[in-house]
């Protein structure tokens, strides 16, 4: 007589968390700008909830792209892109930063944060004489 016995796999009782690391980025980070910025996209490798997205300027000042707290409506994708309400065109170094949480994380787990940088370098205006 042959006896079937059932073959029992074990599972991760626990899912795993989203990956929030950015895997894309418009202006590329590390990247030199030749045209003045009109736009801001972000890619992650998995769907989150966007926190909040500022731009800090060479001269260290600092624009507030979304914040969720004061959003009217709450962003959850794997790419996000923001049109500049004034492009950037000042010549220099700008950093990105963002703050995400992963979907379905514990009310408890910590959002995660990050930036890249970018060079705007546009040509000096001509002056008129």
């Amino acid at each position: 007589m042959l006896t079937i016995v059932p073959l029992l796999c074990a599972t991760p009782a626990v899912s795993q968390a989203a990956k929030t690391d950015l895997n894309y980025s418009h202006p590329k980070a590390d990247g030199i700008e030749r045209e003045e910025v009109q736009f801001v996209q972000i890619g992650f490798e998995d769907t989150v909830d966007l926190v909040s997205v500022k731009i800090v300027h060479p001269d260290a000042t600092e624009t507030e792209i979304y914040n969720a707290a004061t959003a009217f409506f709450k962003k959850r994708s794997e790419m996000f892109a923001f049109t500049l309400s004034e492009s950037l065109t000042a010549p220099g170094r700008y950093r990105v930063s963002y703050t995400v949480a992963a979907i379905g994380a514990a009310s408890t787990a910590a959002p995660k944060s990050g930036s890249f940088s970018f060079t705007l370098d546009l040509p000096a205006p001509k002056s008129a004489h």
